[in-house]
């Protein structure tokens, strides 16, 4: 494969080093936020904006060169197509000099000097040669060097470049944050999805190769490891039989955090403690590091003593050293303000995927939970932590993702604590909270309790966090039930398909688990808006109504008003169950909507059920005399082609036709236990009620079925089983 790459940002990223001089040089406030793309249609939008932009260009790509960064994922795609023997070039559309560079700083000569730096051209990195590396002075040079290269692929930030006339027929990757309607053009915006598109998904092989960049020893073996919730972890083995555990991070332009980062650090700070794995090396470059295997299996049972273990985490959290490195956790919720923000913030991410199933539960069910919750909570709340942060002094260290399902049990009985990529300074609460509500945690309500119990006494102001911990435990539920919805988002999605790409394949599917489970959080009693509960079950009770009486739609008379009588006065107890909810406390409002619908139809159901009784209906009953010998062969012709040719009738008059499969359905066949004085058998049908227009008649339906000559010969069989002539009575019941 011959791959070939842009280099201004497609390789090296410089929306950093654009702002700062904006900000410097005053285009812009000091407060500005975003992308090199959204500075320079800011600028262009000004008065001079253009000039101010080539100013910018001039001093970056030029003297200040050495500042841009490469972007996450480039060098673990280059590092692949070497190991995989790929021609990889980079083809460029840059002048010489710089505008208004007073310093007329050569901008090729610095490109390559960054590239240098980055180790494009080491042979233990990218392994490139310059002389794949090409600088053209225009746009349509640089076009024509693309198709002199040969390329199978070509990736580039700037759409205009495939809209060149003379662009050769490859593949087409767009770097870019937007979508892309053209056939021909793929759109990714991060080099990890890139590399699943030229490259295919990474292999065990890969993993291995990059594996081997951090380890003097030769690798023998790397397997992937199937489970892992928000992490890619791979077995590697040495020819001597050293056993690690290689960690793949995500693409930093897929989750912004720097976990790598995080867990290294945070493991070295707990490594006298033996909690978590050891640290042997990492590559921030590669997004991987190599950590201690640990020898032993997954929790299968809680018991007292692994609680216990896990509160020993927490208290020796309390005794380390503060570090000055370490950060706020990751999504750390110090005030109530911050977490509301937090819910409605996922919240609104959610709004804008389109997708109904998700949209129902989030209008229908979340969303007025949530506003009920709220209120509940700030007037639960201590007011002084409403908006302010929680001091310093009254937050912990939390590994944030704290649980067993992140937790390996030795052979010795010690439990060893994975996954605290998101470690940092938190909320006591959530720390508590988090560790009950995660999905992966299943605990009886023992357990639940001596961790609550043995929680708060770790913690100082005991008091405050229990009150704390009362206002926010149905918050943190609505919270995580917005966490398993993430996957529904474009940047949740990609994480999970980081750990798993065969995920793709049942996307649909697992969608709608995760909405399975959203809709059944765990809601403590104390802060669960009952009412809003009843609305779902309402919604449920009325569609379960509806699809019974549409098929019970051609019961007979008696059987229909039965019914009508029940579901009157199953209104009834609906609408009054609604009604209870504010006398016993559970709201503060009465949902009048839903009652109001009910006792609509309880009065529809009454009135119908009277004017039914006010009808007359007919029976249709027939009475057929069968000869003693006959009654097997009278079955069988009856119910083997009588029947079958009643039931498939069709009339072209679909107004008659509708009458026919109604008395069908109203049709009943009486067969006589025992023989009459004169041993002939008596057989009843009996349709009820009779439909007038309908067909009763077998002849038609036999030749329909069977022509002409067919229905003679299976009446002829019908006739002769009689004794006598049919009896035919039309009946109504008395009142």
């Amino acid at each position: 494969m011959r791959i070939g790459l842009d280099f201004d940002n497609t390789l090296a990223r410089y929306d950093h080093v654009f702002a700062s001089e904006a900000k410097q040089e005053k285009f812009v406030s000091s407060e500005w936020k975003g992308t090199k793309k959204q500075l320079r249609d800011t600028l262009r939008s000004l008065q001079d904006g253009d000039l101010m932009w080539q100013k910018l260009q001039g001093r970056i790509y030029g003297p200040m060169m050495s500042e841009a960064k490469l972007f996450p994922g480039v060098f673990q795609f280059m590092l692949r197509c070497k190991h995989r023997g790929y021609d990889v070039f980079i083809v460029s559309h840059k002048s010489e000099y710089g505008h208004f560079d007073p310093t007329e700083t050569p901008l090729r000569q610095a490109a390559l000097e960054w590239m240098t730096q980055n180790g494009f051209f080491k042979k233990t990195k990218c392994g490139l040669s310059e002389e794949r590396v090409f600088f053209e002075k225009t746009r349509r040079e640089k076009v024509s060097r693309i198709s002199s290269l040969d390329l199978d692929v070509f990736v580039d930030d700037l759409k205009e470049v495939y809209a060149e006339n003379d662009f050769p027929k490859i593949e087409k990757i767009l770097f870019t944050t937007d979508i892309d309607e053209e056939q021909d053009v793929i759109s990714c915006n991060n080099w990890s999805a890139i590399a699943n598109e030229v490259l295919g998904p990474i292999t065990d092989e890969d993993c291995k190769e990059m594996a081997q960049t951090m380890l003097n020893e030769k690798i023998s073996k790397v397997q992937k490891i199937q489970g892992r919730g928000n992490s890619r972890i791979y077995q590697v083995v040495t020819e001597t039989n050293q056993v690690y555990a290689l960690k793949y991070y995500p693409d930093l332009l897929i989750d912004p955090r720097n976990r790598l980062q995080t867990e290294v650090q945070s493991c070295h700070l707990l490594e006298d403690y033996h909690l978590t794995p050891k640290v042997f090396a990492y590559d921030a470059e590669l997004n991987i590091a190599l950590f201690e295997w640990i020898v032993g299996g997954h929790l299968k049972s809680v018991g007292n003593e692994h609680i216990d273990q896990a509160l020993d985490f927490i208290k020796k959290l309390q005794n380390i050293e503060t570090p000055k490195f370490l950060q706020p956790a990751s999504e750390a919720c110090t005030s109530a303000d911050q977490l509301f923000s937090q819910i409605e913030n996922r919240l609104q991410q959610l709004e804008i995927v389109g997708n109904e199933q998700l949209k129902q539960f989030l209008n229908t069910i979340f969303k007025p939970l949530y506003l009920d919750v709220k209120r509940w909570s700030q007037e639960q709340w201590p007011p002084d932590n409403l908006l302010e942060k929680l001091p310093k002094y009254k937050q912990t260290l939390s590994p944030s993702d704290f649980g067993f399902h992140n937790s390996i049990l030795r052979s010795n009985g010690s439990l060893c604590f994975l996954d605290i990529e998101y470690f940092g300074w938190d909320d006591p609460v959530k720390l508590i909270t988090d560790f009950i509500w995660h999905p992966a945690m299943d605990l009886s309500e023992k357990h639940k309790n001596s961790w609550l119990k043995k929680s708060f006494k770790i913690f100082k102001n005991t008091e405050e966090i229990q009150q704390r911990f009362y206002a926010a435990w149905p918050l943190y539920g609505m919270r995580w039930a917005m966490i398993m919805l993430n996957e529904f988002r474009k940047d949740g999605w990609e994480k999970k398909l980081h750990v798993d790409e065969n995920m793709e394949k049942i996307r649909e599917q697992k969608l709608s688990e995760q909405v399975n489970k959203a809709i059944n959080p765990d809601i403590p009693a104390e802060a669960e808006n009952i009412a809003a509960t009843f609305r779902v079950i309402i919604g449920g009770i009325a569609i379960a109504l509806g699809f019974i009486t549409y098929y019970c739609r051609d019961l007979p008379m008696a059987q229909a008003m039965t019914l009508l009588y029940a579901l009157g006065f199953g209104f009834i107890v609906i609408a009054l169950t609604i009604i209870s909810v504010k006398p016993r406390g559970f709201d503060k409002n009465i949902a009048f909507p839903p009652v109001i619908m009910f006792a609509i139809l309880t009065s529809i159901a009454f009135y119908t059920y009277n004017e039914s009784s006010k009808i007359d209906e007919y029976m249709f009953i027939v009475l057929n005399h069968i000869k003693p010998d006959k009654a097997e062969v009278f079955e069988k012709v009856l119910f083997d082609e009588v029947m079958v040719a009643a039931m498939e009738y069709r009339d072209e008059d679909p107004i008659k036709q509708s009458l026919n499969d109604k008395a069908f359905n109203s049709f009943e066949i009486l067969k006589p236990r025992e023989m009459n004085q004169d041993s002939t058998w008596t057989y009843f049908m009996v349709a009820d009620p009779y439909v007038e227009g309908a067909l009763y008649n077998i002849g038609p339906s036999l030749k329909q079925k069977y022509g002409e000559e067919g229905a003679k010969e299976v009446f002829g069989r019908w006739s002769e089983c009689f004794n006598a002539g049919q009896e035919v009575y039309f009946s109504e019941r008395l009142k």
